[in-house]
């Protein structure tokens, strides 16, 4: 797996950002899964899926900025999003 190989492979909307409750993803191709990040680097939710939507309910979680990892089988992506 390579960074940015997702990019290469599909399009992909992450929506809104910066997010109140729930962080949208859209892919043109499968997400094989989603890993966020704290801004220590600490895991805070992973999901595993073979879908090309997602929804994540982020209410739960802190004011502050989080790193999501986007995988599906040609590789990653990682993007900052922006928690109100």
């Amino acid at each position: 797996m390579s960074t940015d190989s997702f990019l290469a492979s599909s399009s992909l909307s992450i929506y809104p950002n910066p997010v109140t409750n729930v962080l949208t993803i859209s892919a043109s191709t499968p997400i094989s899964g989603v890993k966020i990040f704290n801004i220590l680097g600490a895991l805070v939710h992973e999901v595993k899926t073979d879908s090309q939507n997602i929804n994540m309910d982020m209410s739960a979680y802190s004011s502050g900025i989080y790193f999501i990892k986007i995988y599906n089988e040609e590789g990653f992506t990682s993007r900052k999003i922006i928690k109100k």
